[in-house]
């Protein structure tokens, strides 16, 4: 299946691609590809003589609008979304990066999505970005809308833009867990020349392991609702200040699975090979990460706007 970009640029360009793809023969519904005929589940949709819809239909033929194009008022209104849930959607990234209209870009940086814009009353010109949230539900209509009065004119933004969130430590909460964190630390750091290269590589394994200690594993999640997550963390915390229970062992080497699981690669020019670097290397690192690590289990780190205070 080939990948390639489609930027329209206008309404009456959509209007115009739209009534050159011929639809899938053998289907119930009218099926258009945005693109690539292969590709069946990137399609433009005309949802009124106004309206039109650039979207990925999903495995059970959801419709998901990634991208709506519309006639308001004579003014061209675009509307541009992301995906559903907090983990990545490499398909809508890639969605978004060949089909937004042309002159408008799309940015992936630090696990967050922005959409661009040029700004040409600057000089020297410069594109303009804003933060494009992840929907946390099917009836979140979240996104980014730009606007203008015809192709002549540039794209402007519509509304006001999303706050980014950020992480947030909770330190009084922290406090009655500080000295038995400090001695998972301390202890996973002089046991890390035995554990550090014999951790589990079975992520099956893995998974079903760290149902039992409390932590959210990779490749899966099991968390169901808040109130299994708070159980979960509650053990978690139980496992900490318990370092004579046998699974006290195996948290620590699925912490340090996980910190490796997460770490950087360097290229060596010299050897021509990439270099992953190893946990006890860095003492302060090491610790860093542990921290962050113990405050997303132990629930002490929430996702918050609040940080933000207008001018």
């Amino acid at each position: 299946m080939a990948m390639y970009d489609v930027k329209l640029k206008s309404f009456k360009h959509v209007e115009a691609h739209w009534e050159s793809i011929k639809p899938i023969r053998g289907r119930k519904e009218d099926v258009r590809p945005m693109a690539d005929r292969a590709r069946t589940f990137e399609r433009i949709s005309k949802l009124s003589d106004t309206c039109y819809s650039l979207n990925i239909t999903t495995w059970n033929d959801r419709r998901e609008d990634i991208i709506t194009w519309e006639l308001v008022s004579g003014y061209e209104v675009v509307t541009i979304k992301n995906g559903v849930g907090e983990w990545a959607h490499t398909s809508t990234y890639s969605f978004l990066d060949r089909f937004l209209p042309q002159n408008v870009g799309f940015v992936g940086k630090s696990g967050k999505q922005f959409i661009e814009i040029p700004d040409r009353d600057t000089k020297p010109f410069k594109w303009v970005e804003r933060y494009l949230p992840k929907r946390t539900g099917l009836k979140d209509e979240r996104g980014i809308q730009i606007t203008r009065p015809s192709p002549l004119h540039d794209w402007i933004w519509v509304g006001d833009e999303h706050i980014i969130p950020r992480p947030r430590v909770d330190k009084e909460a922290k406090k009655a867990h500080k000295e038995v964190i400090n001695n998972f630390c301390e202890w996973m750091w002089n046991m890390l020349p035995l554990l550090e290269d014999n951790t589990p590589t079975n992520w099956q394994e893995r998974r079903d392991k760290c149902v039992i200690l409390g932590i959210s594993a990779p490749h899966h999640s099991y968390w169901q609702d808040l109130k299994t997550q708070k159980a979960a963390q509650t053990n978690f915390l139980k496992l900490l200040h318990t370092p004579d229970d046998p699974l006290y062992v195996d948290l620590a080497i699925e912490c340090i699975a996980q910190l490796q699981d997460n770490g950087q690669r360097t290229y060596d020019r010299e050897i021509h090979a990439w270099v992953e670097h190893k946990l006890s290397d860095d003492a302060k690192a090491f610790r860093r990460k542990v921290n962050t690590w113990v405050n997303k289990h132990g629930g002490f780190t929430t996702i918050t706007t609040d940080y933000y205070r207008p001018c």
